[in-house]
């Protein structure tokens, strides 16, 4: 996760986090549920840096949407879109003096009958 594509550097701080919640479609509709979960991903970016930040979805799932957090207006998102089929990736500069933090975030489902 985080850097894609040989001699990329990521030189910083990584977090995952995952949450789910589900819903429902209501009896004899005939479309099951689907239970849905936010993969994010963290990164610090060193100042005057641009990196890449991808939250993948888990295996089984499907990547449904996504976006990005930023701590400042000093970080500029350069993009933000779905990458491969199940992977939401960020492209992001910091152009300010301190180091900050990016998030990426993928929306994840999986449909149950």
């Amino acid at each position: 996760m985080g850097q894609a594509g040989q001699g990329n550097k990521f030189a910083g701080t990584q977090n995952i986090n995952c949450s789910q919640s589900a819903t429902q479609t209501p009896p004899g509709s005939g479309g099951g549920s689907f239970a849905t979960q936010v993969v994010t991903v963290q990164q610090t970016l060193p100042a005057h840096s641009t990196q890449i930040i991808e939250a993948p979805c888990p295996p089984g799932t499907t990547l449904t949407g996504g976006g990005f957090g930023r701590e400042t207006n000093d970080i500029e998102i350069e993009n933000s879109d779905s990458f491969s089929p199940n992977t939401w990736r960020v492209i992001a500069t910091n152009y300010g003096d301190l180091e900050r933090n990016v998030t990426a975030q993928a929306v994840c489902a999986t449909h149950t009958a």
